[in-house]
């Protein structure tokens, strides 16, 4: 689940400004939507939040459904793909692109996952490579409420970021066994700021120096082609259709047979994206080192990272603010505790998980720092204790400490091992107010005040049926039981911040009542 903003990062002014301007100049308001076409495109984002608990998460999904109006789930991705959903900790990936999204509004979303569809490798030491299968719920199906409902129009383009919380959803038994609750956020990005960081890969081509655009072609796949392509076979009349067999081919090989054309009549979208960048953007050749624009060879391979867009004529646009040259696999990625300040040659010591040794992280003017949710941060935000999570190239010696140059850094100002406060919720309306504090926690009899942050999720999730719900404030029944994720106040009779709250139903809840829109 996305965590809120946080208010007190030093964003940087000029970042900001230029996504704005940039949204502002490049079509905000796109003009000859095709209202009265029969059906939408639909791309799905998949991301996580961090989790220092496990070394890695396999997820399988086998499908994803729409549910609106209609008598039947509408179906946009149907097959079964893994993924390891810590790969996406810091960044989101396409995970599917369907085309044939029937127009209206859709209320829900369901996910089914396979059987022992979440596996669990643990880090420790001891075990490195030991598996736990959670407990999933009714059905293996997960289904999160949409609030406002998706809506779908015709002949345009759609984009909804899913954003597992992993970490809180994990639940262990006394016994050691663990149980998976949906902890799930969907997010429709209709806007430039909308989302998180969104990561592609494909070739660069037609480089614009004056307009500081391109266009990113033969985008690699999202994680779930591979399945459709099995289970479905390929579009009629588009390049994948010449691949004759798919199953003695790897991801990669299908990669090449399936980009020999740059324009797909079917995928048109999907094989090139327009990028324009930012002012700051910043571009890194593969053995790390900062580049300009100008040096980039057309044809070469690149990873971009920024923000995506739709479009009301049915395709992606999107923002650029990094573009490494080179396979994914050019720009390892380190993430850890810093653990000094910043020194005057913009440097700073960062203790690696699961590394033993120290890393010396150099930045560059042109290192894009940025927090999880997307939003860009000044170099005062490194500081001892936070932790990051650096994208580069690690040079190391026999005599001297590994040092990592850093093309891309993301800053995460919450602690992974935060314990939830836990308890009822007393509402305003009881007369029970502490101070000023619009809420209280009552945990066995003894009360917290509480304020609610203004970007703060709440969700209501049924554990049993894998259902999760956003709610408000006033939903909030005094009869269930709540976590709530936050800050403590400035001083001790200062209002608990509220950034999450998960409300949990009484058993004897009828669950129709929470996927009510």
């Amino acid at each position: 689940m996305s965590e809120p903003g946080v208010s007190s990062s030093p964003f940087r002014p000029t970042a900001v400004a230029c996504l704005l301007l940039w949204f502002l100049v490049s079509g905000g308001c796109d003009a000859g939507a095709q209202d009265d076409a029969k059906a939408g495109s639909l791309n799905i984002l998949i991301t996580d939040a961090p989790s220092e608990e496990f070394q890695a998460v396999h997820f399988t999904l086998t499908e994803i459904a729409l549910i609106g109006e209609g008598p039947d789930p509408v179906v946009v991705f149907s097959g079964r793909e893994t993924f390891d959903l810590l790969a996406l900790r810091d960044v989101s990936e396409l995970f599917s692109m369907t085309e044939t999204v029937p127009s209206g509004r859709y209320r829900q979303l369901r996910l089914t996952l396979a059987d022992r569809g979440i596996e669990l490798f643990d880090t420790d030491d001891s075990q490195p490579q030991a598996l736990h299968y959670p407990d999933l719920p009714q059905n293996n199906t997960l289904t999160v409420g949409l609030q406002p409902a998706l809506l779908i129009r015709g002949g345009e383009s759609h984009v909804l970021q899913i954003d597992f919380d992993l970490d809180r959803s994990i639940q262990w038994s006394d016994s050691g066994r663990p149980a998976f609750r949906p902890i799930i956020a969907v997010q429709p990005i209709k806007e430039l700021l909308d989302g998180r960081l969104t990561r592609l890969q494909g070739h660069v081509e037609e480089i614009d120096i004056e307009r500081q655009t391109l266009s990113l072609c033969r985008l690699r796949r999202p994680l779930a082609w591979l399945s459709n392509q099995k289970t479905h076979g390929p579009h009629p009349n588009s390049a994948d259709h010449r691949i004759e067999s798919i199953s003695v081919h790897s991801r990669d090989s299908l990669d090449e047979l399936a980009i020999e054309q740059k324009v797909d009549p079917q995928h048109p979208w999907r094989r090139c994206i327009e990028v324009s960048l930012s002012a700051h953007a910043s571009v890194f050749d593969s053995d790390g080192s900062p580049i300009l624009l100008e040096e980039i060879e057309e044809e070469s391979p690149a990873v971009v990272v920024g923000r995506v867009r739709p479009s009301k004529r049915g395709a992606l646009t999107m923002f650029g603010t990094f573009i490494g040259m080179g396979q994914l696999t050019a720009f390892p990625q380190r993430r850890g505790w810093v653990v000094s300040d910043l020194t005057l040659g913009d440097d700073f010591l960062m203790e690696p998980i699961a590394e033993r040794n120290d890393l010396v992280i150099q930045l560059f003017p042109s290192t894009q720092l940025f927090e999880r949710s997307g939003w860009p941060v000044s170099p005062e935000a490194i500081r001892p204790g936070v932790r990051a999570s650096v994208t580069g190239v690690v040079f190391t010696s026999p005599d001297q400490m590994a040092v990592m140059t850093a093309a891309l850094l993301v800053i995460d100002f919450e602690h992974p091992d935060q314990k939830p406060l836990e308890g009822k919720i007393v509402l305003p309306h009881a007369g029970d107010q502490i101070d000023e504090c619009p809420l209280a926690l009552d945990f066995d009899g003894f009360r917290t005040g509480m304020t609610i942050e203004t970007q703060a999720r709440i969700i209501r999730i049924h554990p049993i049926e894998g259902i999760t719900q956003p709610i408000t404030v006033a939903d909030l029944d005094p009869s269930e039981r709540v976590e709530i994720y936050g800050q403590p106040g400035d001083t001790a009779e200062a209002c608990y911040r509220a950034e999450s709250i998960i409300a949990f139903p009484t058993p004897s809840e009828n669950t129709d009542r929470m996927l009510q829109p």
